[in-house]
């Protein structure tokens, strides 16, 4: 073969190393990249259990509180019915004291 043609060839070979070179170099990047978004992505993962976590412990104490509060009603009815029982003998009883007095 000719210089010329040895030549070509070579620098066509060197042309092409560099462009598998700048390629090694873009994949090595995209690989580093990909690390990077796999690590956010499993912090943003254990972030969004937490929060679920928090969510569900919320909605659990809601509940508890929901039936302390149903419960604590009840007393509280109960205790003006016998609020009411109480000064309906207590109003009997003072009519009958004033009634003996008269």
């Amino acid at each position: 073969m000719p210089d010329s043609v040895n030549d070509l060839l070579t620098q066509a070979n060197l042309e092409l190393h560099e462009e598998v070179e700048k390629e090694v170099q873009i994949n090595l990047e995209n690989e580093a990249k990909i690390g990077r978004l796999e690590s956010q992505q499993a912090r943003y993962e254990a972030d969004i259990q937490y929060l679920y976590d928090i969510i569900e412990k919320l909605e659990s104490h809601q509940k508890s509180d929901n039936k302390t509060v149903h419960s604590l009603r009840l007393q509280i009815s109960e205790l003006q019915n016998r609020l009411k029982d109480s000064e309906k003998t207590c109003s009997e009883k003072e009519k009958f004291i004033l009634f003996q007095k008269s």
